[in-house]
């Protein structure tokens, strides 16, 4: 099996434990239950989901609700088959992205009063749990 991006495989695992989900509330998702693990942008979470379609590994549909238009997405057959065979391979070594770590490793080429920003971010990321 030919290895496809990891937020693939997320998004599709979510697509596979619900009937369809709306994009955002994917997004939402990955957001809350996974932001700590997989950190990912909304917009490449969107373009992901674009791309599961157009390889048909997901469907997509359009739903009116009131004045607005949403996409919602459901896995396809092969979008299943594709979650149990990667299930099934052994999984990569283990990557945590830190930015503000990574800006305390070139701590030397700010001065303190920047790297503090780090801090508070660290900080109110822990918070946030």
């Amino acid at each position: 099996m030919a290895r496809t991006a990891t937020t693939s495989n997320a998004i599709l695992g979510l697509l596979a434990l619900r009937p369809s989900w709306p994009a955002y509330e994917i997004t939402r998702q990955l957001r809350r239950n996974m932001r700590f693990f997989w950190p990912r942008a909304e917009s490449r979470i969107y373009a992901e989901l674009r791309r599961l379609q157009e390889s048909g590994l997901a469907a997509a549909r359009t739903e009116r609700t009131g004045d607005r238009t949403r996409t919602v997405y459901s896995i396809t057959g092969a979008g299943r088959r594709h979650v149990r065979a990667w299930l099934s391979s052994p999984p990569r070594a283990t990557t945590l992205e830190s930015e503000p770590i990574l800006r305390f490793l070139l701590g030397d080429l700010a001065p303190p009063e920047l790297l503090m920003d780090s801090v508070r971010q660290v900080r109110a990321d822990a918070l946030a749990v």
